[in-house]
């Protein structure tokens, strides 16, 4: 079924994936035409880029990856069909991928992305943050808290809780997440110490809930930590759409706002990141509403303290 993977192995690798909060897909062959190293029923999975199982040789793999990195991104399953050129015209709502296999046999095969939901890690204990995680929560994002344990109550269950006191400047285990991002919401309780923890997470993007001046304070002495400015480039702040917000709700809702774009800003983009292999590759499927908008530098939004 799997190659080196039994069944009982590979059910065992996907629930282990699942509980681990981790980005994977499965690909499973459902036809096959011609002379193909590919059975019919041939699955794997597909975890960071690595291939573990079996759905053909190397003709197939690279178009599986490619694959896989689309729907984790999309957050949708796809149909490929992985054949010569000459094939293209009869995939019909297939997507369609070259394979230059000298045997020019075709392989349908059926991608299914698991927790692909972006993951966000909200720090602090305050009114803000716990309304960030709220309304994340909504927006089906996978939701760890860093705050203190006497405002737990007030924290959704199905957030992953973590006490803020355990904080250090030691580089935190990855989430496993395939979108990951932070937002530091302490507003002058253990600000500096917060961010330092965001600043050793995987996050792409790190925003943080304070005011220009304050911000600005804080990176400089990070800076003078030696703290590397390809780092630093992760945080944005002040964090949030200008929304003229007023209230801790209204701040979170911009602050979540904020996160909606560069997530699907990031979507947009992450195609090139996908071709490496070198062969050619169509436009990467689309989802009607992501976003196109060229990402800015430009945070109007002051929120904090």
């Amino acid at each position: 079924m799997t190659g080196m993977y039994t069944e009982a192995t590979f059910l065992n690798e996907v629930q282990r994936l699942v509980e681990q909060g981790a980005g994977f897909v499965t690909a499973t062959v459902v036809r096959v035409q011609g002379s193909s190293s590919g059975n019919k029923g041939d699955s794997a999975l597909v975890v960071n880029g690595e291939i573990k199982g079996w759905i053909g040789g190397g003709c197939a793999q690279p178009a599986v990856k490619k694959a896989a990195r689309w729907a984790l991104d999309e957050g949708k399953p796809l149909l490929i069909r992985v054949g010569p050129e000459g094939e293209r015209a009869n995939a019909g709502d297939l997507t369609f991928l070259p394979s230059h296999c000298a045997s020019e046999g075709i392989l349908d095969i059926f991608i299914q992305p698991y927790n692909c939901a972006p993951t966000l890690l909200v720090f602090g204990s305050t009114p803000t943050a716990a309304h960030i995680a709220h309304f994340a929560l909504s927006l089906s994002y996978q939701v760890r808290m860093f705050a203190k344990t006497e405002v737990w109550p007030s924290i959704p269950d199905s957030v992953m809780k973590h006490d803020f006191a355990d904080l250090s400047d030691e580089a935190m285990p990855s989430t496993g997440g395939v979108h990951i991002f932070s937002v530091v919401a302490t507003q002058g309780q253990g600000d500096m110490r917060a961010l330092k923890a965001a600043l050793n997470t995987d996050s792409s993007h790190i925003l943080l809930v304070a005011s220009r001046k304050k911000a600005a304070s804080m990176m400089g002495s990070l800076a003078d930590e030696g703290i590397s400015e390809a780092s630093l480039s992760r945080i944005i702040s002040p964090a949030g759409l200008e929304l003229a917000a007023v209230t801790q709700q209204e701040i979170a809702i911009s602050v979540v706002a904020q996160l909606v774009k560069l997530h699907r800003t990031d979507v947009d983009h992450s195609g090139d990141t996908a071709q490496s292999d070198g062969d050619e590759v169509p436009e990467k499927p689309t989802t009607a509403g992501v976003s196109k908008e060229k990402k800015t530098s430009k945070k109007a939004c002051c929120h904090g303290n």
